[in-house]
């Protein structure tokens, strides 16, 4: 009985460290809230969605991930609106532009360099859920060249790669594609997207 406390005793104090590191995290969390959405609540009521121009050290901010409230009443920021972050407040005008309702269909890319099979899972869970019109590439054919020939036709845009934030320059950012080619907020603003 007491080898099997002592066998315990390390999962026991690394679930301990986890969780307090969680709590640490949430206190955190709620605090940014606190400091950077709560004094413009007023101004955000009823607006579904909100887009944000993070400067500086805030561009490293989850702004989704901020928590408002505690325990049962905790609502995270995403929940609240759906949040678009601009690298720049000159890009509002691109993202607020009217535009005409999409008949395109949905395209998916995911896993391009077979590092992440949960994101091969999720694309695979999208597409089943989506149907026959949804367009996937998976691993190696995530390319540059298949995202540009689909763009053109999506209705929306799913990537579920790797991401890398250059918080020193932004616009440098990218999404990892298939071959190790990237692309980057320039890159995604030059795409044939026409819905």
């Amino acid at each position: 009985s007491s080898d099997l406390a002592v066998k315990e005793a390390p999962g026991l104090a690394q679930a301990l460290a986890d969780a307090a590191q969680d709590e640490q995290l949430e206190e955190n969390l709620g605090w940014l809230y606190e400091q950077l959405l709560r004094p413009v609540e007023r101004e955000l009521e009823g607006k579904r969605h909100v887009y944000i121009a993070p400067v500086g050290a805030l561009a490293h901010v989850p702004f989704g991930a901020l928590i408002r409230g505690q325990g049962e009443t905790r609502q995270y920021a995403a929940q609240r609106h759906a949040l678009g972050i601009l690298p720049s407040l000159y890009l509002l005008d691109l993202v607020t532009r009217d535009r005409a309702p999409s008949s395109g269909r949905p395209v998916l890319f995911g896993d391009p360099d077979g590092s992440l099979p949960g994101a091969q899972q999720e694309v695979q869970a999208l597409q089943g859920t989506l149907g026959p019109e949804a367009r996937a590439k998976l691993g190696q054919q995530a390319t540059r060249q298949a995202l540009q020939g689909l763009a053109g036709e999506a209705r929306w845009l799913h990537m579920a790669t790797h991401g890398v934030l250059k918080g020193e320059d932004p616009t440098q950012s990218y999404l990892l594609l298939a071959g190790g080619e990237r692309l980057t907020m320039v890159d995604a603003m030059e795409l044939p997207l026409s819905h």
